[in-house]
């Protein structure tokens, strides 16, 4: 998928994970991005100062506010959650490499199992 989100100041989306890599680029605004489970890696673009090396998010709660130019990428066992972080709309540019057939996003607590047979 390739994908265009836009978040408000102060809106934000409930935990969740993506079923495959994920990387995120913010084109403007502030997006705040916070960690629940797994690994994440923030590369901050030149905008804000300078395309330094990339900050590894390991802790549950970590959280990052990203500016125009910064990205960051995880991988499927990321749950996270994200918000406009800003007094503007943010706008996010999103790659996320998922199986044909996959949801572009799933609910922290939502089980896929199979349907129970009758």
């Amino acid at each position: 998928y390739v994908a265009r989100f836009v978040f408000q100041p102060g809106a934000s989306i409930f935990p969740h994970s993506h079923p495959g890599t994920t990387v995120l680029g913010v084109l403007s605004g502030s997006f705040g991005w916070t960690l629940k489970a797994g690994k994440a890696h923030v590369i901050r673009g030149a905008g804000a100062g300078a395309a330094g090396p990339v900050e590894d998010l390991t802790e549950p709660g970590a959280d990052v506010v990203l500016k125009a130019g910064d990205a960051i990428f995880y991988e499927a066992d990321v749950v996270h959650t994200a918000r406009g972080a800003g007094d503007a709309e943010a706008v996010v540019l999103g790659s996320l490499v998922l199986k044909a057939g996959a949801p572009l996003l799933m609910p922290a607590d939502m089980k896929m199992d199979a349907p129970a047979s009758k």
